[in-house]
């Protein structure tokens, strides 16, 4: 899937980091769409607040990426990707886990986006708290995905 460990260009991990936050948004509006049963409505709002979030978190990263390196490559084959990764089939049909695992393997993708760009030496203040912050936007999502899993 996404090969982070000896990337060098900071421009091609900002991409990753873009286009698995793309993904986020597509794979929780699908969640959104799909969502049945008993607590219907609550997990279908609550999908909506996470795509909206991840909308947010790209475009904020996007606009970062192209401020500090002029470009941003085309994300739409990593996104089919990692949708395709994260599609509900692959976990019994389980919209809630297959948001969850995604979730989670953003979380540790972004770590080790965060720790390679510095080691490059190409992290700016700003990179640092726009990186941050979105870690944080998306733990936040685990913990809600997590307390959905609890309640069935």
């Amino acid at each position: 899937m996404i090969k982070v460990a000896q990337e060098t260009d900071p421009v091609a991990l900002m991409t990753m980091f873009v286009g698995f936050i793309r993904a986020l948004y597509q794979i929780h509006q699908d969640a959104h769409w799909k969502v049945m049963g008993n607590n219907f409505y609550g997990n279908h709002l609550l999908f909506q607040r996470l795509y909206e979030a991840a909308q947010v978190s790209a475009d904020e990263a996007a606009e970062k990426t192209i401020g500090l390196f002029g470009e941003l490559p085309d994300t739409n084959k990593l996104i089919k990707e990692i949708s395709d990764k994260f599609n509900p089939d692959n976990f019994d049909g389980n919209i809630i886990t297959a948001s969850l695992k995604a979730e989670q393997t953003f979380l540790a993708l972004a770590e080790t986006i965060y720790d390679r760009i510095k080691k490059l030496e190409a992290m700016t203040l700003g990179l640092d708290d726009l990186i941050m912050a979105i870690a944080s936007r998306h733990e936040v999502h685990v913990y809600l995905l997590k307390r959905m899993l609890s309640d069935k």
